[in-house]
């Protein structure tokens, strides 16, 4: 198998799409001028949506940081690689200030995101670390899972020292399943109808905008002393 690049090596480029309206499947929407973008952002700001910040297993960033960022992934899903890239460099700039939940909303058309769910699931209930990890190899190497499918999953599995044999037994199990089912069916609450879309202490981002978008928002709530948080 080809060398697999670690999250730090992977060098992706963000959507050059300016914008924080919602968007469809893999996709972000097309840029507005700067006084729409500021009404825009207010009103976005204005609205904030509930959701659970205690259940994920597989978190990146500082445990309750001041900005936490729940995303709604799909481990197949290219603009959700593009997003991390995105995500990793939000971590340095508020260096100890985010934290980022990873909640699973896989594609039905994209045929690894369920079984790479099931693995990111499965792996988290036996080392959340170590599923962290899985989740960003994957993520930066998506190359590689579309060319080795399943087994790339198996590779980085047993490349992190994961116990394979019960990974194998639980992949299919109620624990794993429900967790799964749990996230989507929050994500299908705040009407997230594609991924990435991200949920920054209330705010709703759907699509894998630059990170001025992020960090307009990020700085709006900072400012905000945290009241913004659900």
């Amino acid at each position: 198998m080809p060398t697999i690049l670690s999250a730090q090596e992977t060098k992706a480029n963000s959507v050059v799409q300016p914008g924080i309206s919602a968007a469809g499947p893999d996709n972000a929407t097309s840029a507005t001028a700067p006084d729409q973008e500021t009404t825009e952002l207010d009103a976005v700001l204005a609205k904030r949506f509930k959701v659970d910040t205690t259940s994920s297993l597989v978190r990146l960033g500082t445990r309750d940081a001041e900005i936490t960022i729940v995303d709604y992934t799909d481990l197949q899903c290219p603009y959700c690689g593009k997003a991390h890239a995105t995500l990793k460099k939000l971590l340095e700039t508020y260096d100890g200030r985010i934290e980022i939940q990873i909640k699973q909303t896989p594609l039905d058309f994209h045929p690894l995101a369920g079984p790479g769910a099931k693995y990111l699931v499965a792996i988290a209930l036996q080392d959340p670390e170590k599923a962290a990890q899985f989740y960003e190899l994957v993520i930066v190497n998506q190359r590689l899972l579309n060319d080795y499918r399943e087994t790339f999953y198996d590779g980085l599995a047993s490349a992190l020292d994961v116990d394979v044999t019960s990974l194998k037994a639980t992949l299919e199990s109620p624990d794993v399943l429900k967790i799964i089912e749990r996230d989507k069916a929050e994500a299908q609450a705040i009407d997230v109808s594609g991924t990435p879309t991200f949920i920054i202490n209330g705010v709703k981002v759907a699509g894998a905008y630059p990170i001025e978008t992020f960090t307009e928002i990020i700085d709006r709530l900072l400012e905000e002393d945290g009241s913004g948080v659900e």
